[in-house]
Protein backbone atom coordinates (compact mmCIF):
# COMPACT_ATOMS: atom_id res chain seq x y z
CA UNK A 1 0.00 0.00 0.00
CA UNK A 2 1.23 3.29 -0.88
CA UNK A 3 0.06 6.17 0.91
CA UNK A 4 1.10 9.90 -0.10
CA UNK A 5 1.40 12.49 2.22
CA UNK A 6 1.98 16.25 0.90
CA UNK A 7 2.71 18.85 3.33
CA UNK A 8 4.12 22.84 2.93
CA UNK A 9 8.00 23.63 3.84
CA UNK A 10 8.21 27.01 4.83
CA UNK A 11 11.34 28.71 2.54
CA UNK A 12 13.84 29.69 4.48
CA UNK A 13 14.42 32.68 6.55
CA UNK A 14 17.08 33.92 3.62
CA UNK A 15 14.59 33.81 0.97
CA UNK A 16 11.80 35.83 3.20
CA UNK A 17 14.38 38.83 3.57
CA UNK A 18 14.57 39.12 -0.85
CA UNK A 19 11.51 40.82 -1.57
CA UNK A 20 12.04 43.52 1.53
CA UNK A 21 13.40 45.94 -1.11
CA UNK A 22 11.35 48.16 -2.27
CA UNK A 23 12.58 48.50 -6.15
CA UNK A 24 12.98 44.42 -6.42
CA UNK A 25 9.74 42.78 -7.79
CA UNK A 26 11.82 39.60 -7.13
CA UNK A 27 9.12 37.11 -6.10
CA UNK A 28 9.70 34.82 -3.33
CA UNK A 29 9.82 31.09 -3.99
CA UNK A 30 7.67 28.58 -4.39
CA UNK A 31 6.69 26.49 -1.63
CA UNK A 32 8.29 23.14 -1.96
CA UNK A 33 6.67 19.96 -1.37
CA UNK A 34 7.97 17.05 -0.27
CA UNK A 35 6.36 12.89 -0.80
CA UNK A 36 6.62 10.56 1.75
CA UNK A 37 5.89 7.08 0.98
CA UNK A 38 4.72 5.23 3.27
CA UNK A 39 4.89 1.44 2.35
CA UNK A 40 2.93 -1.23 4.72
CA UNK A 41 2.45 -5.29 4.25
CA UNK A 42 0.50 -8.18 5.84
CA UNK A 43 4.16 -9.26 7.35
CA UNK A 44 4.98 -5.70 8.79
CA UNK A 45 1.66 -5.28 10.37
CA UNK A 46 1.74 -5.69 13.96
CA UNK A 47 -0.03 -8.79 15.11
CA UNK A 48 -4.26 -9.10 16.55
CA UNK A 49 -3.77 -8.13 19.84
CA UNK A 50 -5.67 -11.59 21.84
CA UNK A 51 -8.82 -10.44 23.95
CA UNK A 52 -8.09 -9.97 27.84
CA UNK A 53 -9.36 -12.95 29.97
CA UNK A 54 -12.22 -12.56 31.59
CA UNK A 55 -11.70 -11.32 35.31
CA UNK A 56 -12.83 -13.99 37.95
CA UNK A 57 -15.40 -12.25 40.74
CA UNK A 58 -15.69 -13.33 43.84
CA UNK A 59 -18.95 -14.90 44.19
CA UNK A 60 -20.91 -16.60 47.57
CA UNK A 61 -23.14 -18.74 47.91
CA UNK A 62 -25.12 -16.50 49.41
CA UNK A 63 -28.48 -14.76 48.88
CA UNK A 64 -28.12 -11.68 46.62
CA UNK A 65 -28.14 -10.81 43.18
CA UNK A 66 -28.14 -13.54 40.19
CA UNK A 67 -25.47 -13.33 37.59
CA UNK A 68 -26.45 -12.46 34.17
CA UNK A 69 -26.47 -15.49 32.02
CA UNK A 70 -26.02 -17.77 34.66
CA UNK A 71 -27.02 -21.14 33.41
CA UNK A 72 -30.66 -21.69 34.86
CA UNK A 73 -30.19 -25.33 35.37
CA UNK A 74 -27.70 -25.42 38.03
CA UNK A 75 -28.56 -24.39 41.74
CA UNK A 76 -28.10 -20.40 43.21
CA UNK A 77 -25.54 -20.99 44.47
CA UNK A 78 -23.23 -22.56 41.83
CA UNK A 79 -24.85 -19.69 39.53
CA UNK A 80 -22.45 -16.95 40.91
CA UNK A 81 -24.80 -14.96 43.65
CA UNK A 82 -22.73 -12.19 44.92
CA UNK A 83 -23.09 -11.90 48.88
CA UNK A 84 -22.51 -7.76 49.37
CA UNK A 85 -21.16 -8.57 52.85
CA UNK A 86 -18.84 -11.79 52.04
CA UNK A 87 -15.09 -11.60 51.63
CA UNK A 88 -13.14 -14.19 50.23
CA UNK A 89 -10.23 -15.71 52.15
CA UNK A 90 -8.53 -18.85 51.85
CA UNK A 91 -9.03 -21.68 54.26
CA UNK A 92 -6.48 -23.67 55.54
CA UNK A 93 -6.50 -26.46 52.94
CA UNK A 94 -6.12 -24.62 49.92
CA UNK A 95 -9.22 -24.14 48.89
CA UNK A 96 -11.40 -20.53 49.13
CA UNK A 97 -13.99 -20.05 51.49
CA UNK A 98 -16.20 -16.86 52.48
CA UNK A 99 -16.20 -14.64 55.56
CA UNK A 100 -19.77 -14.04 57.12
CA UNK A 101 -22.03 -12.31 59.41
CA UNK A 102 -21.47 -14.47 62.35
CA UNK A 103 -24.69 -15.40 64.46
CA UNK A 104 -24.09 -15.31 68.52
CA UNK A 105 -25.77 -17.07 70.49
CA UNK A 106 -28.47 -15.34 72.39
CA UNK A 107 -30.54 -15.48 75.76
CA UNK A 108 -34.49 -14.79 75.83
CA UNK A 109 -36.40 -12.89 78.24
CA UNK A 110 -40.24 -13.45 78.46
CA UNK A 111 -43.19 -12.32 79.82
CA UNK A 112 -47.01 -13.20 78.48
CA UNK A 113 -50.08 -12.34 80.40
CA UNK A 114 -53.22 -13.83 79.41
CA UNK A 115 -56.56 -13.99 80.43
CA UNK A 116 -56.44 -17.17 82.68
CA UNK A 117 -52.70 -17.30 83.31
CA UNK A 118 -49.39 -15.31 83.26
CA UNK A 119 -46.15 -17.07 81.88
CA UNK A 120 -42.46 -16.14 82.03
CA UNK A 121 -39.82 -18.06 80.42
CA UNK A 122 -36.36 -18.04 79.54
CA UNK A 123 -34.35 -18.91 76.47
CA UNK A 124 -31.13 -19.82 75.20
CA UNK A 125 -30.48 -19.82 71.15
CA UNK A 126 -27.12 -21.80 70.68
CA UNK A 127 -25.46 -22.11 67.04
CA UNK A 128 -23.73 -25.33 67.07
CA UNK A 129 -22.27 -25.03 63.29
CA UNK A 130 -22.80 -22.48 61.00
CA UNK A 131 -21.66 -21.40 57.40
CA UNK A 132 -22.69 -18.41 54.80
CA UNK A 133 -26.15 -21.05 53.97
CA UNK A 134 -27.10 -22.80 56.97
CA UNK A 135 -27.12 -23.43 60.69
CA UNK A 136 -27.23 -25.91 62.97
CA UNK A 137 -28.93 -24.89 66.43
CA UNK A 138 -30.04 -25.98 69.59
CA UNK A 139 -33.08 -24.70 71.58
CA UNK A 140 -33.30 -24.76 75.18
CA UNK A 141 -35.74 -23.09 77.26
CA UNK A 142 -38.11 -22.94 80.58
CA UNK A 143 -41.17 -21.52 80.81
CA UNK A 144 -43.23 -20.87 84.45
CA UNK A 145 -46.58 -19.53 85.36
CA UNK A 146 -48.70 -18.23 88.46
CA UNK A 147 -50.93 -21.82 88.53
CA UNK A 148 -48.21 -23.73 89.34
CA UNK A 149 -47.38 -25.78 86.14
CA UNK A 150 -44.38 -25.42 84.36
CA UNK A 151 -42.48 -27.01 81.40
CA UNK A 152 -38.86 -27.70 80.12
CA UNK A 153 -38.29 -27.55 76.39
CA UNK A 154 -35.12 -29.52 74.82
CA UNK A 155 -34.98 -29.09 71.04
CA UNK A 156 -32.65 -28.80 67.64
CA UNK A 157 -33.20 -27.58 64.71
CA UNK A 158 -31.73 -26.96 60.88
CA UNK A 159 -31.80 -24.18 58.57
CA UNK A 160 -30.80 -23.36 55.27
CA UNK A 161 -31.42 -21.02 52.40
CA UNK A 162 -33.46 -23.30 49.78
CA UNK A 163 -32.84 -20.11 47.63
CA UNK A 164 -31.86 -16.28 47.35
CA UNK A 165 -35.18 -15.50 48.49
CA UNK A 166 -36.13 -18.46 51.09
CA UNK A 167 -35.27 -20.21 54.16
CA UNK A 168 -36.60 -24.01 54.68
CA UNK A 169 -36.19 -25.09 58.73
CA UNK A 170 -37.23 -28.46 60.59
CA UNK A 171 -36.76 -28.75 64.23
CA UNK A 172 -37.65 -31.67 67.17
CA UNK A 173 -38.38 -30.86 70.53
CA UNK A 174 -37.99 -33.18 73.65
CA UNK A 175 -40.68 -31.46 76.38
CA UNK A 176 -41.50 -32.42 80.13
CA UNK A 177 -44.14 -30.79 81.11
CA UNK A 178 -45.77 -30.54 84.79
CA UNK A 179 -49.07 -29.52 85.44
CA UNK A 180 -51.03 -27.51 88.64
CA UNK A 181 -51.97 -31.09 89.51
CA UNK A 182 -48.82 -32.46 90.15
CA UNK A 183 -48.64 -34.66 87.02
CA UNK A 184 -45.79 -34.96 84.67
CA UNK A 185 -45.79 -35.51 81.10
CA UNK A 186 -43.61 -35.87 78.53
CA UNK A 187 -44.41 -35.48 74.84
CA UNK A 188 -42.46 -34.72 71.28
CA UNK A 189 -42.57 -32.06 69.02
CA UNK A 190 -41.68 -31.47 65.49
CA UNK A 191 -41.81 -28.62 62.92
CA UNK A 192 -41.48 -27.81 59.59
CA UNK A 193 -41.65 -23.65 58.26
CA UNK A 194 -40.60 -22.01 55.31
CA UNK A 195 -38.94 -17.57 55.99
CA UNK A 196 -38.53 -15.16 54.30
CA UNK A 197 -38.00 -11.62 54.52
CA UNK A 198 -42.02 -10.89 53.92
CA UNK A 199 -43.27 -14.55 55.06
CA UNK A 200 -43.33 -16.97 57.68
CA UNK A 201 -45.06 -20.21 56.98
CA UNK A 202 -44.79 -23.29 59.30
CA UNK A 203 -46.50 -26.78 60.59
CA UNK A 204 -46.02 -28.35 64.15
CA UNK A 205 -46.70 -31.80 65.45
CA UNK A 206 -47.44 -32.31 69.15
CA UNK A 207 -46.92 -36.28 70.26
CA UNK A 208 -47.45 -37.33 74.28
CA UNK A 209 -46.47 -40.07 75.43
CA UNK A 210 -48.25 -40.44 78.76
CA UNK A 211 -51.53 -41.91 79.30
CA UNK A 212 -54.05 -40.48 81.79
CA UNK A 213 -53.22 -39.64 85.16
CA UNK A 214 -54.79 -38.98 88.15
CA UNK A 215 -56.84 -35.22 88.82
CA UNK A 216 -58.46 -33.66 91.91
CA UNK A 217 -60.13 -31.15 89.11
CA UNK A 218 -63.77 -32.54 87.74
CA UNK A 219 -62.83 -30.92 84.53
CA UNK A 220 -60.54 -27.66 83.16
CA UNK A 221 -56.98 -26.65 81.56
CA UNK A 222 -54.26 -27.49 84.12
CA UNK A 223 -51.37 -27.02 81.32
CA UNK A 224 -51.65 -25.49 78.06
CA UNK A 225 -53.44 -28.58 75.75
CA UNK A 226 -53.44 -31.25 79.10
CA UNK A 227 -57.22 -31.34 80.34
CA UNK A 228 -58.72 -32.89 83.11
CA UNK A 229 -61.89 -34.03 82.97
CA UNK A 230 -63.94 -36.46 85.36
CA UNK A 231 -60.86 -36.38 87.81
CA UNK A 232 -58.09 -37.77 85.09
CA UNK A 233 -55.78 -35.73 83.48
CA UNK A 234 -54.56 -36.31 79.94
CA UNK A 235 -52.67 -34.76 77.46
CA UNK A 236 -53.71 -34.35 73.53
CA UNK A 237 -52.23 -34.91 70.64
CA UNK A 238 -52.36 -32.29 67.73
CA UNK A 239 -51.30 -29.65 65.07
CA UNK A 240 -51.25 -26.32 64.48
CA UNK A 241 -50.38 -24.41 61.23
CA UNK A 242 -49.48 -20.49 60.65
CA UNK A 243 -48.87 -18.07 58.13
CA UNK A 244 -47.67 -14.77 58.54
CA UNK A 245 -47.20 -11.88 56.35
CA UNK A 246 -44.62 -8.53 57.39
CA UNK A 247 -47.50 -5.31 56.57
CA UNK A 248 -45.00 -2.61 58.36
CA UNK A 249 -41.15 -1.61 58.04
CA UNK A 250 -38.67 1.26 58.45
CA UNK A 251 -35.84 2.42 59.22
CA UNK A 252 -32.07 1.64 58.05
CA UNK A 253 -32.18 -1.85 57.00
CA UNK A 254 -35.59 -2.17 58.45
CA UNK A 255 -34.57 -2.20 62.03
CA UNK A 256 -38.37 -2.25 62.87
CA UNK A 257 -41.38 -4.01 61.19
CA UNK A 258 -44.82 -5.70 62.19
CA UNK A 259 -45.82 -8.76 61.08
CA UNK A 260 -49.52 -10.42 61.48
CA UNK A 261 -49.74 -14.25 61.66
CA UNK A 262 -53.08 -15.92 61.65
CA UNK A 263 -53.29 -19.70 61.90
CA UNK A 264 -55.55 -22.96 63.38
CA UNK A 265 -54.80 -26.23 66.15
CA UNK A 266 -56.37 -28.95 66.75
CA UNK A 267 -55.69 -31.67 69.79
CA UNK A 268 -57.69 -34.50 70.40
CA UNK A 269 -57.36 -38.13 72.19
CA UNK A 270 -58.71 -41.21 72.71
CA UNK A 271 -60.02 -41.34 75.44
CA UNK A 272 -64.37 -40.68 76.33
CA UNK A 273 -65.78 -37.86 77.82
CA UNK A 274 -62.48 -35.43 76.32
CA UNK A 275 -63.97 -33.37 73.94
CA UNK A 276 -61.54 -32.31 71.04
CA UNK A 277 -59.63 -28.52 71.13
CA UNK A 278 -59.51 -26.60 68.19
CA UNK A 279 -59.86 -23.07 66.88
CA UNK A 280 -58.45 -20.29 65.04
CA UNK A 281 -55.39 -18.11 66.02
CA UNK A 282 -54.42 -14.83 65.33
CA UNK A 283 -51.10 -12.81 66.37
CA UNK A 284 -49.83 -9.58 65.93
CA UNK A 285 -46.30 -8.71 66.84
CA UNK A 286 -43.55 -5.77 66.44
CA UNK A 287 -39.96 -6.22 66.29
CA UNK A 288 -37.25 -3.75 67.07
CA UNK A 289 -33.63 -4.79 65.78
CA UNK A 290 -29.90 -3.83 66.85
CA UNK A 291 -31.38 -1.92 70.55
CA UNK A 292 -28.85 0.94 70.63
CA UNK A 293 -28.65 -0.27 74.75
CA UNK A 294 -27.59 -4.07 73.66
CA UNK A 295 -25.73 -3.84 69.96
CA UNK A 296 -26.04 -5.54 66.99
CA UNK A 297 -28.09 -8.82 67.01
CA UNK A 298 -30.32 -7.88 70.37
CA UNK A 299 -34.00 -7.40 69.60
CA UNK A 300 -37.27 -6.61 70.73
CA UNK A 301 -40.66 -8.43 70.94
CA UNK A 302 -44.21 -7.49 71.59
CA UNK A 303 -47.49 -7.78 70.85
CA UNK A 304 -50.69 -9.32 71.10
CA UNK A 305 -52.21 -13.02 70.77
CA UNK A 306 -55.87 -14.73 70.01
CA UNK A 307 -56.92 -18.14 70.31
CA UNK A 308 -60.59 -19.13 70.34
CA UNK A 309 -61.82 -23.11 71.27
CA UNK A 310 -64.82 -24.91 72.94
CA UNK A 311 -62.57 -25.84 76.26
CA UNK A 312 -60.39 -23.19 76.84
CA UNK A 313 -62.52 -20.15 75.44
CA UNK A 314 -61.68 -17.15 74.38
CA UNK A 315 -57.92 -16.06 75.32
CA UNK A 316 -56.35 -12.82 75.02
CA UNK A 317 -52.93 -12.53 75.55
CA UNK A 318 -50.28 -9.53 75.45
CA UNK A 319 -46.05 -10.56 75.44
CA UNK A 320 -42.94 -8.83 75.57
CA UNK A 321 -39.82 -10.61 75.12
CA UNK A 322 -36.10 -8.95 74.86
CA UNK A 323 -33.18 -10.97 72.94
CA UNK A 324 -29.68 -10.24 74.55
CA UNK A 325 -26.85 -11.77 72.20
CA UNK A 326 -23.52 -13.51 73.98
CA UNK A 327 -20.96 -12.82 71.96
CA UNK A 328 -18.84 -9.68 72.50
CA UNK A 329 -20.13 -6.80 71.27
CA UNK A 330 -17.11 -5.93 69.63
CA UNK A 331 -17.56 -9.09 67.79
CA UNK A 332 -20.92 -8.95 66.44
CA UNK A 333 -22.10 -7.45 62.98
CA UNK A 334 -25.60 -6.30 62.25
CA UNK A 335 -27.24 -8.86 60.24
CA UNK A 336 -28.88 -8.27 57.04
CA UNK A 337 -33.02 -8.78 57.00
CA UNK A 338 -32.92 -12.32 55.66
CA UNK A 339 -29.91 -13.54 57.87
CA UNK A 340 -31.51 -12.50 60.78
CA UNK A 341 -33.98 -14.82 60.18
CA UNK A 342 -32.03 -17.67 61.00
CA UNK A 343 -31.95 -16.35 64.97
CA UNK A 344 -35.78 -16.44 64.78
CA UNK A 345 -37.26 -18.56 67.51
CA UNK A 346 -38.97 -21.23 66.37
CA UNK A 347 -42.79 -20.76 67.06
CA UNK A 348 -44.67 -23.61 68.51
CA UNK A 349 -46.87 -24.16 72.13
CA UNK A 350 -50.69 -23.26 72.03
CA UNK A 351 -51.26 -21.65 75.60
Amino acid sequence: TVVEETFTVPPPAEALAEPALLNDFTLPPLPQTTQIETISSDESSPPAMAPPPPIEESVSKVNQQPIEGAPSELPFYDQGYVCENCQELECSDGDFCYDYDEISPVVVLGVKGGTDRTLTDIRAFLPIWQDDLELLFGDVRGRFDDDEANEGQFGIGYRTLLSPDWIFGVYGYYDLRKTNQRNRFNQFTTGMELLSEEWDLRINGYFPNEGGKNSNLLNGVSNGTIVSNVFEERAARGFNVEVGKRILHWGRYDTQEVRWFVGYYKFDNDASGFSRISGPSTRLEFRSYDLPFLGNQSRLNAGVEYTSDDIRDDQTWAFLRVQIPLAPQANRKMLSPLRRRFVDMPVRNID
